[in-house]
């Protein structure tokens, strides 16, 4: 009796596989066939819409009918009729999704964003079926289009992340590039511990993708991405190194190439512009113009947009206003055309630029009250342009005397970096944890120790690096030896040197530093003002000193520096490219006896070390001779 019942299961089993494998492949092989999925081919590949479907149902007519109302740009007569066969009883999965992903564009086109629901119900139906799983262009149309604030971001990494699980037959290549969309997502919320993760992760599983041209594309637009979180870090230098790798990764096909790449060509001009390298910025431009040709014209539309608008933050820079204005004019004619299917937020970047060149004109008001509406816009999508707001809000009520509001824009500044500083801490101990999840994951898997190695310690370093690297910090371990203002050490990392056993004996030089009349400084611009050139002063340190020197926020205005293996020499060196940081950031002091802009005084002493860096009695003597500097009249330093 058991036999009988395990053959009648066995063969129940067997026919219910054979009958639902039948039932899909008759699907898949309806939607191959349907004259809306044709239509729908020859149109992306020719521009053409074809009447040659005598066949077609009444519903599938009716289809092509709104297909050619939205080709035409009637986009309302077109949303009715996509509507229409929505809330028919039609069951065609091919009729379904493309009436959905085209209502979508109505609306899309109709109000500037479409409609999550329908988002969710094309994405649902392509998940379904293996010949709609793959096409990822159709994933970023629809979710491009409903990118409106950070909440509408985190939903659609949920429905992201649910695709990669269930989607039929998705093949490496589509997985990597809806791993991108994902990654470029939690980037643009902040989450950047994840993002730069997942983009380190992309790019060794993209080594497994057979087919050259598709596993380079994979690569170019990861290096890219890498590339934007420097960039957003304001390390251009580094920035421009991964938009170079992008950049030398060869594509064969040209317009491949070019939709692979423009982002890399725009970022890379920009990034050059902020080093004030005018002459490479305008050479990576003209080299953006080449591969326009090569583009379609959705994408070609926004390309031209982002290279105007960096040709007119080039001009206004150079102080030649008139070319700068007819990039202006240029970058408008354009946005008129753009959907943004090459980059976000074109307009938002086109009238920051603007307002900098609004700035740099001396029309103040007019830059003002642009800017304000642009922070609006901002603070309700969450897309983070708020901190560069802000910053050029701060100049501009300085210029026009406005100290309310510039004490107001100070404290707006402080919490918008706070901000932004906490989400790097989180996420650098979010992407350690990730790191051990992966590696405990490989070994699971039995994959061998070297690729195990190579994945998790390559993205881990390469993390420390982007993050690290930008900010020099060394560590964010259990002890919080990092101050959260500056995010250089604290007391709390000095106590923890003093107590280090040293690898070998050392000469340093031990320096103190203090902000120049910084009371006065805070009484007349207030305390968030203070707190950002606290901020600034110890960016500048950084920036100044060598890999292994050490910079403590030692109280208040006051810095420690630790500069090991230094003599005289190479204390007057960094001594000057301090000063030298600190006269080009030009921070204004109009309280000051000593000078218009913000100076420091400094007292070093140059001390032998044999077992720890007892630093008691050496900051003591660096301390005397801080006070000497500014019983000599400040802005300036003294050896001990």
């Amino acid at each position: 009796m058991k036999k009988k019942l395990i053959f009648f299961l066995t063969v129940t089993a067997l026919i219910y596989f054979t009958v639902f494998k039948f039932s899909n492949f008759s699907n898949e092989n309806k939607i191959k066939n349907s004259p809306v999925y044709k239509t729908v081919s020859e149109y992306y590949a020719t521009g053409n819409i074809s009447d040659k479907y005598p066949s077609a149902s009444e519903k599938e007519k009716l289809f092509i009918k709104a297909l050619k109302l939205y080709e035409e740009n009637n986009f309302k007569d077109a949303e009715i009729l996509f509507k229409n066969i929505l809330k028919s009883d039609e069951k065609d999965p091919a009729v379904l999704f493309y009436s959905s992903l085209y209502l979508n564009q109505c609306k899309n086109e109709i109000n500037g964003y479409g409609d999550f629901t329908l988002v969710e119900n094309s994405l649902n139906i392509m998940k379904d079926y293996s010949i709609l799983s793959n096409k990822t262009h159709f994933i970023w149309q629809l979710i491009s289009s409903v990118m409106t604030d950070i909440k509408s971001r985190e939903k659609i990494i949920i429905l992201l992340e649910s695709y990669l699980k269930e989607a039929k037959d998705l093949t490496l290549e589509s997985s990597l590039k809806i791993k991108v969309f994902t990654a470029m997502l939690k980037m643009a919320n902040e989450e950047y511990g994840e993002s730069i993760y997942m983009y380190y992760d992309i790019l060794s599983e993209a080594q497994k993708i057979k087919d050259s041209e598709s596993r380079a594309r994979i690569q170019i637009k990861s290096y890219e991405y890498l590339g934007n979180m420097y960039f957003i870090l304001e390390d251009y230098k580094t920035a421009l190194k991964y938009y170079n790798k992008a950049m030398h990764i060869p594509v064969k096909n040209q317009t491949d190439n070019a939709l692979a790449k423009y982002g890399t060509y725009i970022n890379r001009s920009e990034s050059y512009i902020q080093l004030k390298n005018y002459e490479k910025a305008k050479e990576c431009s003209l080299e953006t113009e080449k591969i326009i040709p090569y583009l379609p014209e959705n994408i070609a539309v926004g390309v031209k947009v982002f290279r105007y608008k960096n040709l007119l933050l080039l001009e206004s820079r150079k102080n030649n206003f008139e070319k700068a204005q007819e990039y202006y004019n240029l970058c408008l004619e354009y946005l008129k055309e753009d959907k943004g299917s090459a980059f976000l937020n074109g307009s938002m970047y086109v009238e920051i630029a603007h307002c900098e060149m609004l700035y740099l004109q001396g029309k103040y008001d007019e830059a003002i009250e642009k800017l304000n509406i642009l922070l609006k816009k901002d603070l309700e999508e969450e897309w983070g342009f708020d901190t560069s707001i802000y910053f050029m809000l701060l100049e501009l009520y300085k210029k026009t005397d406005q100290s309310e509001k510039y004490f107001e824009t100070g404290k707006n500044i402080y919490k918008a970096e706070k901000k932004f500083n906490d989400n790097l801490k989180k996420d650098y101990i979010e992407f350690v944890k990730n790191s051990y999840i992966l590696d405990q994951m490989k070994k699971y898997e039995r994959i061998t120790k070297i690729k195990i190695i190579s994945l998790g310690g390559f993205a881990f370093l390469a993390f420390i690096s982007i993050i690290m690297g930008a900010f020099q910090i060394k560590k964010l371990n259990r002890k919080n030896f990092t101050d959260a203002l500056t995010l250089v050490y604290n007391r709390k990392y000095m106590d923890f040197l003093i107590e280090k056993p040293l690898k070998k004996p050392i000469n340093a030089a031990i320096v103190m530093i203090d902000i120049d009349h910084f009371k006065n400084y805070n009484d007349y611009y207030g305390h968030p003002a203070g707190d950002i050139v606290i901020k600034k002063t110890a960016d500048i340190l950084k920036k100044s000193l060598r890999k292994d020197d050490i910079v403590i926020r030692y109280g208040g205005e006051e810095f420690l520096l630790i500069l090991k293996n230094a003599d005289s020499e190479i204390f007057k060196d960094i001594y000057k490219r301090i000063a030298k940081n600190l006269k080009d950031e030009n921070i204004p002091h109009e309280k000051s006896p000593v000078s218009d802009r913000v100076t420091i005084s400094v007292g070093v002493c140059f001390k032998h070390f044999e077992k720890t860096l007892n630093l008691k009695e050496s900051i003591k003597e660096a301390d005397k001779a801080l006070y000497i500097s500014k019983e000599n009249g400040r802005n300036r330093f003294t050896v001990i």
